[in-house]
């Protein structure tokens, strides 16, 4: 049996009173504000508690899971437009853990479940196209030969790019947009096929992070939009903005002449084609940038 709550409304039209269920949700509470004010649900800016602070929660929660009760006083103001768009989803970065899979984890946060560490069986994924399908994935294609790469991209030490990209693309039926924040440039893998959806990962020359779009950083990553149609230009112009405002923070890698020391064993490096190389021939993946 639910409780009836009588809850007071300071509005800039004065003061109301409205009666609801503590099982009503947010957007009930708010479509009952709104008969009485006149203020649109999403021109509503609600603060509540003492000191008053923003009213944070979704619009399907209930009343009783916020924690409003009977007697409450709700702070309500009309946002302008302005305040409007700063409130509107845009495309934000989610940050992947540098554990040598990034890209495998950035792909299948995605793609599949919006889990940020559950990728790592897309390595088996992209081993068993390259088995079933030596005409196209063949040396000159891998860098290597097909039985080389397939024990190479199994192990958890190494890296994925632009092959693994193309690959995942094909097994997901999605493009797959590499945004890249040096050159604020993206590479759409998967472009050539009929693919209606596609998703984004974000490249800073060594990492590998996932773009979604959302309110803020501070928003559940479980209500987090993740797969985007192809046609959506508002998602495509809101990555290469991103990239473009990452870019001039400097928050990149300059991967040709940035300069590496091995932390495994001390080998001095220049650029990601070395740090590659000797990742192959190692299996050392602690690198630490320093000073030229």
């Amino acid at each position: 049996m639910s409780n009836n709550l009588t809850i007071r409304i300071r509005c800039p039209q004065g003061n109301k009173t409205v009666s609801c269920s503590e099982n009503s949700t947010l957007k009930s509470l708010k479509e009952l504000v709104a008969s009485q004010t006149s203020i649109p649900c999403n021109n509503q800016a609600i603060k509540w508690g003492f000191p008053p602070k923003q009213l944070e929660a979704q619009d399907s929660a209930t009343l009783k899971a916020i924690g409003i009760t009977s007697g409450e006083t709700l702070i309500l103001d009309k946002l302008e437009q302005e305040s409007l768009s700063t409130q509107s989803s845009s495309i934000i970065r989610r940050i992947i853990p540098a554990d040598n899979s990034c890209l495998f984890n950035s792909v299948a946060y995605a793609a599949e479940n919006k889990q940020k560490t559950s990728g790592n069986h897309l390595r088996e994924i992209i081993a068993v196209f390259v088995q079933s399908d030596p005409v196209t994935y063949n040396e000159a294609y891998l860098d290597k030969s097909p039985q080389e790469y397939v024990s190479w991209i199994l192990k958890e030490t190494s890296w994925g790019g632009a092959i693994e990209l193309a690959i995942l693309s094909k097994y997901f039926q999605k493009q797959i947009a590499a945004v890249s924040i040096q050159n604020a440039r993206m590479d759409l893998f998967g472009q050539e096929e009929n693919y209606t959806e596609r998703i984004y990962v974000i490249y800073d020359g060594i990492h590998y992070d996932v773009l979604v779009r959302n309110k803020s950083e501070q928003e559940p990553e479980a209500t987090d939009e993740t797969v985007f149609s192809v046609d959506d230009q508002s998602a495509f112009e809101g990555a290469l903005d991103l990239a473009q405002e990452l870019q001039k923070k400097k928050q990149y890698t300059d991967v040709a002449n940035f300069s590496l020391m091995c932390g495994t064993c001390y080998t001095g490096l220049k650029g990601e084609k070395e740090a590659l190389e000797h990742n192959k021939a190692t299996g050392h993946t602690n690198f630490q940038e320093v000073n030229s």
